[in-house]
């Protein structure tokens, strides 16, 4: 096993279980100590995506990076659009 997905419903509960954060952040230290990547799916806005990697996911799924696309679809465009995003959202995190 290279890599564990944690189901969209335990990162719904971070938004009413405060202790739901160190529970995360516990399991992702878990998997890494056994050299296991941790996969969140069903990040949806931008905040998500920062709170999970603060947590130590290593790669993340969701609707905050693109809808899905058919194979037919050009990957390199959305690729791009990605990597655009991503780094103007570091600069607005450094800002702050």
């Amino acid at each position: 096993m290279t890599s564990v997905k944690l189901h969209p419903r335990w990162i719904s509960l971070l938004q009413t279980d405060p202790r739901q954060a160190r529970l995360l952040k516990a399991w992702t230290a878990a998997l890494h100590m056994l050299e296991i990547s941790a996969v969140a799916v069903g990040i949806e806005h931008s905040r998500q995506r920062q709170t999970m990697m603060d947590l130590g996911f290593d790669q993340l799924q969701g609707y905050a990076f693109g809808e899905p696309m058919a194979p037919e679809e050009d990957y390199g465009k959305w690729l791009s659009k990605v990597e655009t995003s991503l780094e103007q959202h570091a600069g607005d995190s450094a800002a702050s």
